[in-house]
């Protein structure tokens, strides 16, 4: 079974500033993830999976990124990474993974602040499932 073997930032060609990724075995996944978020990550039913939540901004995301999606941005490990050495790589970009949002109203309206991580994912996945 695939694992989560270590976090970090990546500096992706061409962007600003170096972003959070998530390496699965020898694949790095970039979620989207922003300062101050807490993160959750886990692999589930071949799926990399995140709980992404601000409660300062009243937002939650949950993303999730299939293990087989092909890697397709260049990128070069930045910082963070403590079991994996310094490298130029592939990463998975963000708009590869599916997501759900709650925030604002909606993030009221369900008391996301409040969720567990699981509960949390139980409406991920039934946003993900009602879609045709």
């Amino acid at each position: 079974m695939p694992d989560i073997g270590d976090t970090g930032k990546v500096w992706i060609r061409g962007m600003a500033r170096p972003v959070f990724a998530v390496r699965v075995d020898n694949r790095f996944f970039v979620p989207g993830a922003e300062d101050g978020q807490s993160i959750a990550c886990w692999i589930e039913d071949e799926f990399l999976c995140l709980d992404l939540h601000d409660a300062e901004s009243r937002a939650r995301t949950g993303k999730r990124f299939s293990l087989d999606t092909a890697a397709t941005a260049a990128a070069t490990l930045f910082s963070g990474f403590k079991l994996t050495r310094h490298a130029d790589v592939l990463v998975v970009p963000r708009e590869a993974g599916e997501t759900f949002t709650l925030k604002g109203a909606a993030y009221d309206a369900a008391n996301a602040a409040l969720l567990d991580r699981r509960a949390f994912w139980r409406l991920a996945l039934g946003h993900w499932m009602k879609r045709p």
